[in-house]
């Protein structure tokens, strides 16, 4: 049964593929060949040639004043930092399951009461 599901498999993939490429080519073959021609197919009559319009020629630009030249800002030179050799950083809270040995102990107290009773340990 895994053959015959395998197969049909493969039969729709090719179908699909052999569908894809045929559209592309009647999509290439309805596409005029430029986007100046236009296709004239009545029934009977045979295809003109396209007809080229000359476009009229674009006014010239206008003339535009020049900008007065703004000079570039002075460059400011900071003073150099003075040296520090030891910063004391305020020491961050720490934080998760034990901030401090209060939540240690709680920890430990909760695991005694709420773990496996000492009677079925087996140690």
């Amino acid at each position: 049964m895994r053959d015959i599901g395998g197969l049909v498999w493969i039969v729709f993939v090719l179908f699909a593929v052999i569908s894809s490429i045929v559209r592309s080519a009647r999509r290439a073959r309805a596409a005029p060949a430029s986007p100046n021609a236009r296709v004239n197919r009545s029934a009977g009559a045979p295809a003109r040639p396209p007809v080229m319009v000359q476009a009229a020629p674009a006014p010239p630009p206008a003339r535009v004043p020049p900008v007065a030249s703004v000079p570039p800002p002075p460059i400011v030179i900071a003073p150099p930092r003075p040296v520090v050799s030891h910063v004391e950083l305020p020491r961050a809270r720490a934080t998760g399951f034990f901030a401090d040995r209060g939540a240690l102990i709680r920890g430990i107290v909760a695991a005694e009461v709420l773990g496996k009773p000492l009677a079925l340990r087996d140690e």
